[in-house]
Order: C-alpha cells, then structure tokens, then sequence
C-alpha cells in the first residue's frame, strides 16, 4: 500500500514514475558548459509523440519535461526520428540558442529565457 502512494504522489507532483525519453539530439554548447537536449518524452500508451528541449549544464541528464520548448506531432508538419516534430537547434554564441521549427507545428511551451541562455525561435 505504501509503494502506491509513493507512485501517486510522484504523479502528483509532475513526478516521473511512468515516463520515459528518447534522445533526439544533444548539442553541447561552444564552450561545453551547457547542452540543448532535443528528446520525445513519453508516458503511456495515451500520450503522443512530441518534440521537447531542454537547457542543461553539462553532466547534468534530463529530469521531466522540456524547460525550454514542448509541441506534439498532431501538426502534421515534417516529423524527427522520434516521432515529433521535427526541429532543428544550434547555438549561436555562448548564451543563444536558436531553435527552427515548422509552421505549422502546434507549441506548447516556448520560453524565452531558461538559466541565463536566451532562446531565438524561427518558424519555416
């Protein structure tokens, strides 16, 4: 009985019991400091397959979802290996990175700013 609460509580809270990712892409930064991760986070049979980056300092790994950016593939725009949409992300100086996506995709998230790296979008 103790073991279900526990689970129950981690769903709770966001927690991550039941998920699982695949990696995309990791594209250290210039200086290696930091990495952009590209992953498809998935959590059961009724969660769709979807496009997630995250900002992480080096020798840090993934924790939940995407602090940076999150859309699903239900955009019918061009897909990644993972079954999301497909994005592209490269770093343009130390403390930028942009990140270019279709259209027509649909975002759920899309943060400017996560630990001091600015994000630049550009929609194709």
């Amino acid at each position: 009985m103790s073991q279900l609460i526990v689970v129950l509580s981690l769903l709770a809270i966001g927690g991550t019991a039941c998920c699982d990712d695949e990696l995309g892409a990791d594209i250290p930064s210039p200086d290696g400091a930091r990495h952009a991760v590209v992953f498809n986070r998935g959590c059961g049979a009724t969660t769709g397959f979807n496009t997630q980056i995250s900002i992480l300092r080096s020798g840090h790994g993934l924790h939940g979802k995407g602090n940076l950016w999150i859309a699903d593939e239900r955009s019918g725009g061009p897909v990644g290996k993972w079954g999301g949409p497909d994005v592209q992300v490269r770093w343009r100086s130390l403390d930028t990175v942009e990140v270019t996506f279709a259209s027509r995709v649909r975002v759920f998230k899309k943060e400017g700013l996560v630990d001091g790296i600015t994000a630049i979008y550009v929609q194709r």
